[in-house]
C-alpha cells in the first residue's frame, strides 16, 4: 500500500551513467603532459612532480648540448662553460617564463639544483 518498490537500474544504464560522468570530468593530465603546457598551473601540491619536470628539461638540455657539442670542434673549459651557462639559462626561461612558476613560492636554490649533477654527467658522456 504504502509501499513504494524501487526500480532497479539495469546494468547497461549503469555502464551508460558512468561513461557520462567520465565524458563530464577534465581529464587528469600527467606531469609530462602538464610540463609541455605553457603556464601548466603548478602549485604547492604539485610542487614534486614540477620538480620532476625540471630535472628531466635539463637531461634534455645536457643530451642536445652533448651531441651539439662532440659534433662541432668545441673543446676545453669552453665547452663547460658553455653547457653550464647553456644548462642553467635553459631551466630558467622554462620555469620563469614557459611555466610561469614564481620563485621565491618554491624556491630558488630548490628548482637550480635539481637535477643539475646528473645533467652535466650525461653531457660529458655524450660530449
Amino acid at each position: 500500500m504504502g509501499l513504494v518498490q524501487k526500480k532497479k537500474k539495469k546494468p547497461s544504464e549503469k555502464a551508460a551513467e558512468a561513461e557520462a560522468a567520465a565524458a563530464a570530468a577534465p581529464p587528469k593530465l600527467t606531469p609530462f603532459q602538464k610540463a609541455l603546457i605553457r603556464d601548466g598551473g603548478w602549485n604547492k601540491e604539485s610542487f614534486p612532480e614540477f620538480l620532476e619536470a625540471v630535472y628531466w628539461v635539463r637531461q634534455i638540455i645536457a643530451l642536445v648540448c652533448g651531441i651539439v657539442w662532440g659534433v662541432m670542434p668545441l673543446r676545453g673549459m669552453m665547452g663547460i662553460v658553455l653547457f653550464l651557462g647553456a644548462n642553467l639559462g635553459g631551466t630558467y626561461v622554462y620555469y620563469g617564463k614557459y611555466a610561469a612558476v614564481d620563485e621565491e613560492d618554491f624556491g630558488q636554490v630548490i628548482i637550480t639544483q635539481e637535477g643539475l649533477w646528473t645533467s652535466v654527467g650525461l653531457f660529458m658522456v655524450t660530449w
